[in-house]
């Protein structure tokens, strides 16, 4: 007999051993405990929720979703990031995702998320309601891209280095315009993955941070003042001894995209899936975040106005809403120039150092 089961303890032995176990099976070794520690490790305090299909007090299939708030001012976005998506091998084809990704979602309404994320294959995920969103430049730069820009001889005025003061780096996160983690869970966050959060200092001051991938090829969160990327790449690249970095920068953060983007490779692509629960607060904050221009109009069932910085949107009919690919897609330009200037596509995107 199946039982669906909510299991209590996030760092729950047998649930580790499970997903250790199809995850390792399916590509290489895994140690969750060391690869998401702001999930699972003991003295971790997530707000989790591990859904799981049990025959007779086995664990056949796991669906987590953590649960985290982003803030922007007085702004706040609720996400639940679904992760941990696995059937046991011997199990599959017995419907027990179906269920399991049907109670993740209510699981996020009942915690009044206002968005659900998750990374995968594309296709896999559509027949569950998700669509692809937070629209970022993915941008790699090499070494022969900077030797051409800054010089064959350049030296770096910065240095990137894993000694820290975790109090300046965290000011320095905690001005960013969107954040939402307290001091002791941003360290846990930046070690996710294998990844490792580095200081960026110039004269000695701490101007920035950098949480470096696993093999120093990555770049999975970063801030740094305007016209300080370059100098930071060419110092890290020294540093660690690799020939490119890649960095993935949200479409609001224009700053930094013409400074990277000027030197490296550029693309645009999405960085997660993606389904809207809460319509009225993901409008609300993303036409905020990216700073949307005035007007107003009706989107879907909620008439929407922006002006100087305020965003109101309020439901006023029962009509159904837009086509997501229109909300959250670059290329419907006929579709979106019926809306003010800026409004899409909607530019929600998180870091992803901030993935499950």
């Amino acid at each position: 007999m199946i039982e669906y089961k909510i299991i209590q303890q996030h760092n729950d032995p047998d649930l580790i051993d499970f997903i250790n176990y199809v995850f390792s099976a399916n590509s290489r070794p895994h140690d969750f405990i060391k690869l998401l520690p702001k999930v699972y490790e003991p003295q971790a305090q997530p707000d989790v929720v591990h859904l799981s299909a049990q025959e007779e007090g086995k664990i056949r299939a796991v669906v987590s979703v953590y649960i985290y708030t982003l803030c922007h001012g007085e702004l706040s976005l609720k996400v639940g990031f679904i992760g941990n998506v696995s059937v046991h091998p011997y199990h599959r084809g017995k419907g027990y995702m179906i269920k399991l990704m049907e109670m993740a979602r209510q699981t996020m309404l009942e915690q009044h998320c206002d968005i659900a994320m998750l990374t995968g294959q594309r296709q896999r995920y559509e027949y569950f309601g998700y669509y692809e969103g937070c629209l970022e430049a993915g941008i790699r730069v090499d070494a022969t891209n900077l030797r051409h820009v800054l010089g064959r001889d350049y030296v770096s005025p910065l240095e990137v280095t894993t000694e820290f003061d975790l109090d300046e780096v965290y000011a320095i996160y905690n001005q960013q315009p969107v954040c939402g983690h307290d001091k002791k869970t941003f360290e846990v966050v930046c070690r996710g993955w294998s990844s490792q959060l580095m200081a960026v200092k110039e004269n000695g001051v701490t101007i920035g941070y950098i949480v470096a991938g696993e093999n120093h090829d990555s770049w999975l969160d970063c801030a740094l003042p305007q016209g300080k990327y370059l100098q930071a790449m060419s110092a890290y690249m020294k540093k660690f001894g690799v020939k490119s970095v890649g960095v993935g920068k949200p479409l609001y953060d224009q700053d930094a995209i013409k400074e990277v983007g000027s030197v490296g490779g550029c693309q645009l692509h999405w960085s997660a899936m993606i389904q809207a629960l809460n319509w009225e607060n993901v409008l609300r904050w993303s036409l905020t975040v990216q700073k949307a221009g005035d007007g107003d109009a009706q989107v879907g069932p909620y008439h929407v106005a922006v002006h100087g910085g305020s965003v109101t949107v309020e439901k006023n009919c029962d009509n159904p809403m837009p086509d997501p690919n229109m909300m959250f897609n670059l290329f419907p330009v006929t579709e979106q120039e019926q809306y003010p200037r800026g409004w899409f596509p909607l530019l929600l995107w998180v870091s992803h150092a901030d993935h499950f």
